[in-house]
């Protein structure tokens, strides 16, 4: 499995000397000693692989590719994960989410409506009370590009911020990290910075669950293709983490 990617992560936060939040784990599965960190390997099951927040599936999610190298497989329908409201406390204000992602063709919308997102990870309920974070992927007017958002728990996110570079049947590697001291937000694409934005107040905490391929509101924007190596903390990771994690994951995810 992405090991090497998973190894390079948690090295970088480590070294850090960030204060921990060990959680009792069953039996196999390690404790996090540092920053809260969450992570789904999507290897045969929606287990947490760091912080002991597991995933259920539902709606017939499944799995693609051969053991132990899977990922979550969705149907653009029905099918996602359910990671609970739990999932991630943004106890510092700040955040990273990541996942290789592999969609399929996606429906052509025209902005500004974006009801053709495919949900990447949210935690998004459609109103300042009830938006965190999110990470969508969309087919705008025939370029497809990934979004990000952060709620502030005040005023409405009207339009997110996108950045270019995804295809549709081809895997990659995407991003959303929020600063909370500087309230600069960046999305990356194939372990690059492919846009900026500043949206200061932190990262409001809604009671919304956090959702694997789906939105939890009345735009469920259902995700169709693959979804693996999800990754959510309360740190905003630098470019070179996220770079690494990419180069370290790329072998796996060709095609």
């Amino acid at each position: 499995m992405h090991r090497i990617a998973v190894g390079l992560v948690i090295a970088v936060l480590y070294s850090a000397g960030a204060p921990g939040s060990a959680a009792a784990l069953p039996s196999g599965c390690q404790a996090a000693t540092l920053a809260t960190v969450h992570l789904y390997l999507a290897s045969g099951d929606g287990c947490d692989s760091i912080g002991g927040t597991h995933g259920t599936l539902s709606g017939e999610a499944t799995f693609a590719g051969p053991a132990p190298i899977q990922a979550f497989d969705l149907n653009g329908s029905t099918a996602f994960v359910d990671l609970g409201n739990t999932a991630f406390t943004p106890s510092r204000g700040s955040l990273t989410v990541a996942a290789w992602v592999r969609t399929r063709p996606l429906q052509r919308s025209t902005p500004p409506a974006y009801l053709q997102q495919a949900a990447i990870v949210t935690k998004w309920g459609q109103s300042p009370s009830t938006d965190s974070y999110g990470l969508w992927l969309g087919n705008i007017e025939g370029t497809y590009k990934v979004f990000g958002a952060i709620g502030d728990g005040t005023s409405a996110v009207t339009r997110p911020f996108t950045a270019d570079g995804i295809r549709p049947n081809v895997w990659a590697h995407v991003a959303l990290t929020y600063d909370a001291t500087s309230g600069v937000q960046r999305l990356f694409v194939n372990g690059v910075a492919a846009a900026t934005d500043t949206r200061p107040a932190g990262v409001f905490l809604s009671a919304k669950r956090t959702l694997i391929g789906r939105e939890d509101s009345f735009k469920p924007r259902p995700f169709n293709g693959q979804i693996d190596d999800v990754l959510i903390t309360d740190q905003a990771l630098s470019s070179e983490v996220i770079l690494a994690a990419y180069v370290a994951g790329l072998p796996l995810h060709v095609g």
